[in-house]
């Protein structure tokens, strides 16, 4: 039986990129994570900090590159019946990007974008499979175009509730919280005339001292979007990642 607890939870990130190779190096000289095959997977890779799974590798798809897709960090959220979300999903406004695939050792995947266009995937993962759910991202962060229409897409299709919002001035409005029990897991908000693009989920990672890893960051080819000592965005090889300490 699924559990059905593990609806609308985090488990897992994965990164598609244009040169695997470099992005491996580039968060081993970051975060000191390294990278191991995933056997049931040809040409996919595991993130490991320590004996930790810290997230996937793998070569951006041709046919995303021939869309359009730039180099990107795909969001998995876990769901116990995985065809019921994805009808959902389509009823709700939202595509299918790719249909459900199962994954041996894994669980059932597909690959969908919601009515404002950020992709994320969602997930009915088996009962052991592996370190689903223990990567290091310790929070999840929705820019948009719509807001209001995000919060309620993703309620009806995970459950997630409102938990808190903040004022973040004219440009941006109201940043959402979200969770369970009135406990926040991420946020949401109305993406920025000085930054545009695609909606899209930023993923952010705990650090022990972001002013560290800012040098890190430059040192090894990156650049920095905000600065610290708060918040920091960076990227390196093309390649997004939202850090907080």
């Amino acid at each position: 039986m699924t559990d059905t607890s593990i609806r609308g939870r985090f488990v897992w990130h994965e990164l598609m990129s244009n040169d695997p190779d470099a992005a491996a190096a580039y968060f081993r000289t970051v975060f000191g994570w390294t990278t191991q095959p995933f056997g049931q997977t040809p040409g996919y890779r595991l993130f490991m900090s320590g004996a930790q799974g810290a997230g996937g590798l793998m070569l951006l798809p041709d046919q995303a590159k021939a869309h359009g897709t730039p180099p990107v960090w795909v969001t998995y959220i876990a769901t116990p019946d995985i065809d019921d979300t994805v009808a959902r999903a389509v009823a709700l406004g939202g595509r299918i990007l790719r249909a459900v695939q199962d994954i041996p050792t894994i669980g059932r995947v597909a690959l969908l974008a919601d009515p404002q266009g950020a992709m994320f995937a969602a997930i009915t993962p088996l009962p052991r499979a592996g370190s689903l759910g223990r990567e290091p991202h310790s929070w999840h962060e929705l820019a948009t175009t719509d807001p209001i229409a995000a919060i309620a897409f993703y309620h009806q299709l995970f459950g997630w509730e409102e938990a808190g919002a903040s004022d973040m001035g004219p440009d941006l409005g109201t940043y959402q919280m979200f969770g369970f029990g009135g406990v926040p897991m991420g946020g949401m908000m109305k993406q920025s005339a000085q930054a545009p693009g695609p909606a899209a989920w930023l993923g952010y990672v705990r650090v022990d001292d972001v002013r560290t890893l800012a040098k890190k960051i430059t040192g090894a080819g990156g650049r920095l979007r905000t600065a610290p000592p708060r918040c920091l965005a960076a990227t390196g090889s093309s390649m997004p990642s939202i850090l907080r300490g």
